[in-house]
C-alpha cells in the first residue's frame, strides 16, 4: 500500500526549499546565524518578529517567541490549519521529493494497519511536541563578566538611568555594539541572555533582538516561559498587588526609572501572552493587570485600531475572570506608530493609566 513517510521526506528537504515555503508562508525576508542556521518571521502565530529559526543540523524550527519547538509538517499545520497528513502531501508535491512505497501489494487487512499508523503518527507528533517544551537551564551567570558594565547612550537618551541598568545587570559589549540583556526567573537563577544589536544593518535584517551566542555556546531560553523582570521587581508586584505587562525590556527598565525600587512591570519579550506566562503571573495572587503593549495602529477609531483592539482584549481576558483588568490604549496620539506607553515619558505613561480602559 502506497503511504507517505515522513522522515524520508524531511530528508530531502532542502535548506532552499525551506527558504521557498517560509516566503509562501508569509516570511518575505530571512537572515542567517553564526552558523549557518536560517531566521524568519514568527509566522508560525502571525508574528512579525523574526525569531523563528531552523536549525539544518536537525531539521527542526524554533520560535523564540512561544511556540517551541516542531518540524516542517507541524509549521506548516500551524499556519495553513491542515491535518498532518495533509501538510506532509502538500511538502511532498510542492518540492517533488520522493516518498517511500510499500513493496507488498494491498490487501484487506492493510486498511486497519494503515489506519492504526495514522494514529500512531499522530501518537508520535504528540510526544514529540510535549518533549520540545524546553526546559529551564540554568546558566552561569560568570558568562556575564565577558562584557562591559554600564549604558549605551542610546538606551541613556530613551530615559533609562544608569542604576536601573545595574539593577538588572544591563551590560554592553563594546567588541559587536551591543547591549546585554540577563534574563532570570522568578527566584533569580540566569535563565537566558539576549542581545539587543545596536549595529544598523543587524537591525535592518529584522534581527534587533536575539540570545546571545558567546564562543559557541547559545544563551537561549524560552522567552514564553518566563516574564523578564519577574524577579527584580517581585517585591513591588506583591506589595501593590498589580501587574504592568509591557512587550519589551526596555519598558521594564524605563518604569524602573520612572520609579526606582517601587516597579511592577515586566515585560512578556513579545506581542502575546502564553498560558505559561498567566499562570505565573496568577500564582502571585495580584488584583490587578494592566496590559501596556506597544501601539500598532496610526489612529485611533480605525479599521486599523479596531482590529489590533480584538487581539488585545482578547489578551486582557485571559485575566478578566479572575482579577481586575485594564488596556493602556491611546486615543489622542499622544504616542507614535510602534511606540510603548513608556516611550514618551514618566508624564504620558500616567496620563495612559489614568485614562486606561477596564476589560469586564
Amino acid at each position: 500500500m502506497t503511504g507517505f513517510k515522513a522522515d524520508a521526506v524531511k530528508e530531502q528537504i532542502t535548506q532552499e526549499n525551506v527558504i521557498t515555503l517560509l516566503n509562501k508562508l508569509g516570511s518575505d525576508t530571512y537572515t542567517t546565524d553564526n552558523y549557518g542556521n536560517l531566521i524568519f518571521k514568527t509566522v508560525c502565530h502571525n508574528g512579525n518578529s523574526h525569531k523563528l529559526y531552523y536549525y539544518k543540523d536537525s531539521k527542526i524550527f524554533t520560535c523564540y517567541t512561544n511556540c517551541g519547538c516542531f518540524d516542517i509538517f507541524e509549521l506548516v499545520v500551524k499556519t495553513m490549519g491542515c491535518s498532518f497528513v495533509e501538510s506532509l502531501s502538500y511538502v511532498a508535491k510542492m518540492f517533488g521529493v520522493q516518498c517511500l512505497q510499500s513493496s507488498e501489494p494491498e490487501r484487506e487487512s492493510d486498511g486497519m494497519k494503515s489506519d492504526w499508523e495514522l494514529f500512531e503518527k499522530y501518537k508520535f507528533l504528540s510526544e514529540k511536541k510535549e518533549e520540545a517544551v524546553p526546559e529551564v537551564k540554568i546558566y552561569d551567570s560568570g558568562v556575564l563578566n565577558y562584557f562591559t558594565d554600564g549604558l549605551h547612550e542610546s538606551w541613556v537618551k530613551d530615559g533609562i538611568t544608569h542604576e536601573s541598568a545595574k539593577k538588572f545587570g544591563i551590560k554592553y559589549d563594546t567588541s559587536n555594539n551591543r547591549i546585554i540583556i540577563p534574563h532570570k526567573s522568578i527566584d533569580g537563577e540566569l535563565i537566558g541572555i539576549r542581545v539587543r544589536n545596536l549595529e544598523e544593518r543587524a537591525v535592518e535584517s529584522g534581527v534587533k533582538y536575539m540570545p546571545l551566542t558567546l564562543q559557541g555556546d547559545l544563551y537561549n531560553h524560552s522567552l514564553g516561559a518566563n516574564l523578564y523582570g519577574i524577579h527584580e521587581n517581585l517585591s513591588a508586584i506583591k506589595r501593590h498587588s498589580k501587574i504592568v505587562l509591557f512587550e519589551s525590556e526596555k519598558s521594564v527598565l524605563q518604569c524602573e526609572s520612572f520609579y526606582p525600587n517601587n516597579n511592577f512591570a515586566v515585560a512578556t519579550c513579545g506581542g502575546s501572552i502564553t498560558n505559561a506566562q498567566k499562570s505565573l503571573i496568577l500564582s502571585l495572587k495580584i488584583r490587578e493587570v494592566f496590559i501596556a503593549f506597544d501601539k500598532e495602529y496610526q489612529s485611533a477609531f480605525s479599521p486599523e485600531s479596531d482590529a489590533y483592539a480584538d487581539r488585545i482584549i482578547k489578551l486582557a481576558k485571559k485575566f478578566s475572570l479572575y482579577v481586575n483588568t485594564y488596556v493602556l490604549w491611546d486615543t489622542e496620539g499622544i504616542l507614535s506608530y510602534k511606540d510603548s506607553p513608556s516611550d514618551k515619558g514618566v508624564e504620558v505613561l500616567e496620563r495612559l493609566m489614568k485614562n486606561k480602559f477596564p476589560i469586564g
